[in-house]
């Protein structure tokens, strides 16, 4: 009866763990979704391609190129007006999320002293 007992919380620990992970990978995917209302992008393009590679794709689309990311194969676009998503897609990016979603995109600064 006690092995029984403790197949059961095993069991439930599973379920329970598993439901958790579920749920912050939900909401780390609705963070990250890029949004609709022409804020910036960033376009995770494949590592093999240059940035001049990069570029070329993606100069006859409407967006405006802002900078690159930590590496030169995440670029930060900004649409200009109400522009598809998937036209990144068709040049050859592999994602496209939200810019700044958890700080990934923001400017750091800091004061120096003179």
């Amino acid at each position: 009866m006690k092995s029984s007992d403790s197949n059961e919380d095993r069991r439930a620990l599973i379920i329970a763990g598993g439901m958790i992970l579920a749920s912050f990978l939900l909401l780390a995917f609705l963070a990250l979704a890029p949004s609709r209302n022409g804020d910036d992008v960033a376009a995770v393009f494949s590592p093999k391609m240059s940035l001049t590679e990069i570029t070329n794709a993606i100069s006859a689309l409407p967006f405006r190129f802002v900078r690159t990311g930590f590496l030169n194969s995440i670029v930060v676009l900004r649409p200009t007006g109400d522009v598809p998503l998937e036209l990144l897609k068709d040049a050859g990016a592999l994602m496209i999320v939200n810019a700044y979603a958890n700080g990934g995109c923001t400017f750091f600064t800091r004061k120096i002293k003179a």
